[in-house]
């Protein structure tokens, strides 16, 4: 089983996996848009699953990337990519719905809602569900992750 941290990768790793999103009809280079960012998030998601994620994160995150997580921890790129070094946390399980996607110019905003559970570091079983929304931002023609934040969903 593939140790990431959670509080950092959690997000990234919902939108990698996300499959269905629904979108307003688009114009041709907004089309574009939505599949290069689609095809990022694929090859984010397989670098999970591969052990390859520092290298693959390092080239998808934007300079100032921000992660705000669902405790209100916020971390740098740097941060990010320290904890995808350490390998702290295993993932059992995802489930994805209502993806949405948006195109603002150079801009694309991904939002969802998704459950998981894992194991902490400590060895402690956590289960939730979360939304998220992230910000892919297009600098020099490459679509680069920008933000990031989770919010964790009430049990009800």
């Amino acid at each position: 089983m593939i140790r990431i941290s959670a509080a950092t990768f959690l997000p990234v790793f919902i939108l990698a996996c996300s499959s269905a999103k629904e979108r307003q009809p688009l114009a041709a280079d907004s089309t574009a848009a939505v599949a290069a960012v689609d095809s990022i998030i694929t090859e984010l998601a397989e670098a999970v699953v591969r052990g390859d994620a520092v290298d693959v994160y390092d080239r998808y995150l934007a300079p100032d990337y921000v992660f705000t997580s669902a405790a209100g921890r916020v971390s740098t790129r740097e941060q990010m990519l320290e904890e995808l070094r350490s390998g702290a946390v295993e993932f059992e399980d995802f489930r994805f719905t209502n993806d949405v996607v948006q195109i603002h110019g150079d801009v694309v905003v991904a939002m969802g809602l998704a459950s998981g559970e894992g194991v902490n570091p400590g060895g402690e079983q956590f289960r939730g569900q979360y939304r998220y929304m992230a910000a892919f931002v297009q600098v020099d023609g490459r679509w680069l992750l920008a933000a990031w934040q989770t919010t964790a969903v009430a049990e009800q």
